[in-house]
């Protein structure tokens, strides 16, 4: 009998050490909400990045074709949104993703060459800004920044983007400060109110 108390005993305290069915239940729902919560602040911003790139390339295809129909008014207008458009996106990359992207070794040599590509889309937009559109050099310029572009963005979708995706970061947090500091911009760009965010 005292065998069976001591079992008993045994049992009793190896059951009270034990986590109760319903908390394991709770903390790996809790688990799989956060990884939910970080995987589609993720998808979120990397997705609104590849919408802009989607958002340049069409205003470069438009370009050309309102060059062709000799529309120079709605040129020029497009000209400076694709430009305050491009800046607005550059500064999201340099203050928020570069910066995380940079802390991992692999990823060292993509952010500095995308920083190079970033310094000089930034003269070729001073440029147009202070050329006017009868001005030769003009369409030139934003056809050479167009061209720029387009290899930026290919090295960022093809390279940057995959393996910033596998990088341990918070997410969440980035999202919100993504948000607040696109919406920021987009004012004082005079984009009006963003659709992404």
């Amino acid at each position: 009998d005292n065998g069976n108390k001591g079992c008993r005993g045994l049992e009793g305290s190896r059951r009270s050490t034990e986590v109760p069915l319903g908390v394991d239940a709770i903390m790996s729902a809790k688990s799989e909400s956060e990884a939910r919560s970080t995987a589609d602040s993720r998808d979120k911003v990397i997705g609104t990045l590849i919408k802009d790139h989607e958002e340049l390339k069409k205003a470069s295809r438009r370009f050309e074709q309102l060059q062709l129909a000799g529309n120079s008014d709605e040129v020029g207008l497009l000209v400076q949104r694709a430009c305050a458009e491009l800046t607005v996106h550059a500064k999201l990359e340099e203050e928020l993703i570069y910066p995380e992207a940079r802390r991992v070794d692999a990823l060292e040599d993509l952010v500095t060459e995308a920083e190079v590509e970033h310094a000089s889309a930034k003269m070729l937009i001073a440029d147009i800004g202070e050329m006017k559109p009868s001005d030769p050099k003009w369409k030139a310029s934003f056809t050479v920044l167009c061209e720029y572009v387009k290899h930026h963005i290919k090295e960022e979708e093809q390279e940057l983007f995959p393996k910033l995706q596998k990088v341990k970061i918070d997410w969440v947090r980035m999202a919100e400060d993504f948000r607040a500091m696109r919406l920021k911009l987009h004012k004082t760009y005079g984009l009006g109110d963003d659709p992404e965010t």
